[in-house]
């Protein structure tokens, strides 16, 4: 018998047909957990650097939730549509999976930025999760979808994209005044250069 021809990563159509017969959580439920784990990672770690509650409630939900939710929502209406695999649901357990070690970064962050007298400390952990993210973004896209490499491209740097981009402008706006200019250029820096080298190499 013939083997299926694919655009993915050779050797995965197993997993991916075991991907789309396995049961999934419904979207309320991905979509609230993926909320739980970023508000839990913010009041965890912010008010250890001198954050108020409100800004430490308010900043994962404009630095993290909503650009996240808007950028899967693009992909799967968009870059991804009619993938059979990544429905949005799927994509937002790919962020849950993408954004799991902000439980630890940025506590850790601002722990080690107290001892350091380092109160913005717990921004390179952002930074450092969403840099470290992008590897799983880029091969898991890479490796399912079906459609064409420079919509793959779009769908994986996307929610990251929008993401700095919102961290930039929420972090003077909301009273983040320990996030400088500087450590907001490197960190978008570090997550570009990610990009690029994410890009090369599932291309």
């Amino acid at each position: 018998m013939a083997q299926q021809a694919t655009d993915g990563v050779g050797g995965t159509v197993g997993a991916f047909n075991f991907i789309r017969r396995v049961g999934f959580p419904s979207t309320p439920e991905v979509l609230s957990v993926f909320l739980t784990l970023a508000l839990v990672s913010s009041t965890l770690a912010l008010p250890l650097a001198g954050v108020g509650l409100q800004t430490a409630l308010l900043f994962p939900l404009i630095a993290v939730v909503i650009p996240t939710i808007v950028g899967e929502a693009l992909n799967s209406t968009m870059f991804l549509h009619g993938d059979r695999v990544l429905s949005f649901r799927r994509l937002i357990g790919l962020e849950i999976l993408s954004w799991f070690l902000l439980l630890v970064a940025l506590p850790l962050g601002a722990i080690a930025g107290m001892a350091a007298s380092n109160t913005a400390f717990w921004a390179d952990g952002f930074f450092a999760v969403l840099a470290l993210s992008l590897p799983i973004r880029f091969l898991t896209i890479a490796s399912i979808s079906s459609v064409s490499p420079w919509k793959k491209f779009v769908a994986s740097a996307l929610p990251p994209i929008l993401s700095i981009r919102s961290f930039s402008i929420i972090a003077p706006s909301a009273g983040l005044t320990n996030v400088d200019s500087d450590l907001i250029i490197r960190g978008t820096a570090a997550v570009l250069v990610g990009i690029v080298i994410s890009a090369a190499g599932v291309s």
